[in-house]
């Protein structure tokens, strides 16, 4: 076999392998991960603290965090302590969640010592493939986002350069520039077809929601505007559009879920489904047996959305030696 044809098969068998890891991974119950831990992190750290749920905490962030005042938390119940571990530390890691697996972890930590411990995994989000399949090996039950990153597309685009040789993705300003005139301009927040990202928002320029919002279907009462529907259902409706369909333009949308009121984040089982039915894609997609393999490419849009605000990345994906 020629060297280029065995690069070719490589990357074929790396896109089935991941398919397979993929379909086996299971979801850890009540594993809260927390993706940055600014304003908004430590409203999701007191949402999960305060909740009657038995969570074990995670948060990722390339700065540590600072001290934990346990009494903006809980009010003094317990205290709270932060423990910081290397991203590396495998088998530490493994030791914690089979302790809390087997309930050790809860019943030492809190019942006992009245003492809740988080904790603090130093890494950029770039890292997050390699934590959830290399470290985790299972995916949280919960995923709540508080940094102003596409976690989906970021998440997507580092698994791939991670596992799969040979790969390449670029933004795709064509297909965005050609979407963007199918989306209602009155919801369109920021449009950048250089990177190929639309922003997607009830709210307008300068206008910030208020941290409690119940995030309400059809109407945004600290605007007063008509929400003729939810972001999502927008979304859902470009997947199915005639021009996305004939130019085989394949979507992913994953909804963030409210919380409770101004935090929303994603459930396991949603997040897995959507990277699953990725990768199963491309690993169709690269298998058919017709197709030019070095002159192939793959389009895409993978979005994230609530009922009042979104964002959409469009990029090809195709095989490069």
């Amino acid at each position: 076999m020629s060297m280029k044809n065995k690069t070719k098969n490589n990357f074929k068998k790396s896109l089935k392998n991941l398919n397979l890891e993929l379909k086996k991974l299971k979801i850890f119950k009540n594993l809260f991960l927390i993706l940055g831990f600014g304003k908004f992190g430590k409203i999701a750290l007191k949402y999960a603290l305060n909740s009657e749920s038995n969570f074990l905490i995670f948060i990722v962030d390339r700065e540590k965090p600072s001290i934990i005042d346990s009494n903006e938390f809980l009010n003094n119940i317990v205290t709270v302590e932060l423990i910081e571990i290397d991203l590396f530390e495998n088998k530490k890691i493994n030791q914690i969640l089979s302790d809390f697996k087997n309930k050790k972890l809860f019943k030492s930590n809190f019942d006992k010592n009245r003492k809740f411990v988080v904790y603090y995994i130093k890494c950029d989000i770039d890292k997050l493939p390699e934590l959830i399949f290399n470290i985790f090996k299972k995916i949280p039950e919960f995923i709540i986002p508080t940094i102003p990153i596409h976690i989906l597309a970021t998440f997507v685009y580092n698994l791939l350069l991670y596992k799969i040789p040979n790969i390449k993705i670029n933004s795709d300003p064509i297909v965005t520039n050609f979407i963007y005139r199918l989306i209602p301009n009155n919801i369109i927040f920021k449009f950048d077809p250089s990177n190929g990202i639309i922003l997607l928002s009830y709210a307008h320029e300068n206008e910030i929601c208020p941290e409690n919002c119940p995030a309400p279907i059809n109407y945004c009462p600290n605007f007063k505007r008509e929400k003729p529907q939810p972001i999502t259902q927008v979304l859902i409706n470009l997947k199915s559009n005639p021009y996305i369909i004939s130019n085989d333009i394949n979507g992913f949308i994953l909804e963030s879920h409210p919380l409770k009121p101004g935090l929303g984040g994603f459930f396991g089982f949603e997040f897995k489904k959507i990277i699953y039915n990725f990768i199963k894609l491309l690993n169709e997609k690269f298998s058919y047996k017709n197709i030019d393999l070095e002159n192939y490419k793959i389009r895409i849009f993978l979005s994230t959305s609530c009922n009042c605000h979104g964002v959409v990345s469009f990029s090809s994906i195709f095989f490069s030696r």
